[in-house]
């Protein structure tokens, strides 16, 4: 269930966390590992091209093994480490959706990773598509694809649209719900919606890196903020991306709304001087889960308003901003801050 902005989610100290979910630092894309540390298995949502070594990296941390890596869409900086990951990982399942080929346009990239996923070393992973009304469990943690839809997918193939047909995943475990927007646009939300699904969650993973397209007929940002009512929102985006995500409108917008806000890199749009090289601002992010129902986050509020201190025009502090607008004590842990 959603928690109110403000909060305090903090976990006693002697409660064990059970579930993590983390926002790996990957640049410019998207990773979202989901962790079940009583089974030692993990859901693994995207995985951008030469950073499937973070993924590892975070299994081996953790000792786990991947039940499930999905893939949103076929954008590279999405499905471009997937063979990585199978060859570094020890993964059951793999779920993608191979009609969204032709809605990709630039093919090459995709038959390649569909080519090699035909490779006899991945007989041993099952495989099967990424669509509306997927559901499953790993541990404590239940998820269910929001999208795309079965239609959605073939008007994005019919439209060369690969944005249509992003997948939308909602998380849950110990009563916290956590949503994964992938690139999915307003048309996407919109049809969700429609349907009289609730996507209120306590954390939103942006779509489309914080840049999410719409039309004045579909959901937009406010809408998609009134709808699902966040305490968190998440923004993964590379320092040295040349799409101008995350979208300062966006940001401030978020921001305005007294929500609070992590990017895992810095750009220059908050900060002079970066040079194209990756600046972490919160980095991989982490939400520790516990069977009680309490939530902390790393970094905490206090780790990363030292970092934003340093940056030149923070987005996510706009003048005329609240300076402490959750309400919550100075160096109290929460979802929100």
């Amino acid at each position: 269930m959603s928690k109110p902005p403000g909060s305090s989610v903090s976990p006693d100290s002697t409660e064990q966390v059970n579930v993590e979910i983390l926002f790996l630092d990957v640049g410019q894309g998207d990773a979202t590992l989901v962790v079940d540390h009583a089974t030692k298995e993990a859901i693994l949502i995207d995985c951008p091209g030469g950073r499937e070594y973070v993924v590892a990296q975070a299994l081996r941390e953790r000792a786990c093994k991947l039940a499930l890596a999905l893939i949103t869409h076929w954008d590279l900086d999405h499905f471009g480490g997937i063979i990585g990951v199978l060859d570094q990982c020890e993964t059951k399942a793999l779920r993608f959706n191979h009609e969204t080929l032709l809605a990709h346009g630039k093919q090459g990239r995709v038959l390649a990773t569909l080519r090699r996923l035909r490779d006899n070393r991945y007989n041993h992973i099952e495989f099967s598509d990424a669509r509306q009304g997927f559901v499953g469990a790993v541990g404590a943690v239940r998820f269910e694809l929001l999208a795309p839809s079965y239609r959605q997918l073939l008007y994005a193939v019919s439209s060369f649209d690969r944005n249509l047909a992003s997948g939308v995943v909602a998380i849950e475990a110990n009563g916290t719900r956590v949503l994964v927007g992938g690139d999915a646009d307003g048309r996407v939300w919109s049809r969700i919606l429609s349907e009289g699904t609730s996507i209120r969650s306590d954390a939103l993973k942006w779509p489309h890196h914080g840049a999410m397209r719409h039309t004045e007929r579909h959901v937009d940002d406010q809408q998609l903020l009134e709808a699902v009512e966040p305490s968190l929102v998440v923004f993964s985006a590379g320092s040295n991306n040349t799409y101008g995500h995350p979208l300062p409108s966006t940001v401030q917008l978020v921001a305005q709304h007294n929500i609070g806000i992590v990017c895992t890199q810095v750009t220059e749009r908050c900060h002079f001087g970066l040079h194209g090289t990756d600046t972490p601002c919160a980095g991989t992010v982490s939400l520790m889960l516990s069977p009680g129902g309490r939530v902390t986050r790393s970094p905490n509020s206090v780790q990363l308003a030292s970092l934003i201190d340093g940056w030149t025009r923070p987005l996510c502090r706009p003048a005329t901003a609240d300076p402490n607008p959750t309400g919550v004590a100075e160096g109290e842990d929460a979802l929100v801050n």
